[in-house]
């Protein structure tokens, strides 16, 4: 298993509203496709695509929420943001093509 830290200080957004901070792990399976999706949002990382600040839609904070949709989970499927889910690296794929990042880019 491959598996992403991302750790984002609270701070204040360029028109000077406060957001909270946020710490996840993400999960990707360590073959190929995992692989290709960790190259990938490593460049959507870098435009700063992978997250965005907004309000939760869940919990309404204003702190950074991903573009993209991660797993948070290494098990419990789809309907627990885990795996397995058969077409998560599609549907990935294609988030990310929308937010301008693509595999000819690598």
């Amino acid at each position: 298993t491959i598996v992403l830290t991302f750790r984002f200080p609270g701070g204040r957004d360029s028109n000077g509203e406060s957001y909270r901070g946020r710490s996840q792990q993400a999960y990707l399976p360590h073959n190929e496709s995992g692989k290709l999706l960790l190259a990938l949002f490593q460049l959507a990382f870098r435009r700063r695509v992978l997250f965005d600040l907004r309000v939760s839609a869940t919990d309404q904070k204003y702190w950074p929420a991903f573009n993209i949709h991660l797993k948070t989970a290494i098990s419990g499927g789809p309907e627990r943001f885990g795996f397995p889910d058969d077409g998560y690296c599609q549907r990935v794929i294609e988030e990310l093509r929308q937010n301008g990042v693509t595999i000819a880019e690598l």
